[in-house]
């Protein structure tokens, strides 16, 4: 990926991570999006959240490497 693509995935990743709220149902468009980045389980909106910021820290890892 280059930087342009990164910095758009850690956008898209932050503001999943912002929409999520623990105690309402997922949205379809929300779990969809979810579902293209890898995540299956939508039974546990913390453990989603977790994943998303692992996936979030990976891609500013990589932004880094780029920069340098």
């Amino acid at each position: 990926m280059d930087n342009v693509d990164l910095e758009s995935k850690a956008k898209k990743l932050s503001k999943l991570c912002q929409m999520i709220n623990p105690y309402e149902k997922l949205a379809k468009e929300t779990r969809d999006e979810l579902f293209r980045l890898g995540i299956v389980n939508f039974e546990d909106p913390f453990a989603i959240t977790n994943e998303l910021l692992i996936l979030l820290e990976e891609v500013d890892e990589e932004l880094k490497k780029l920069k340098h």
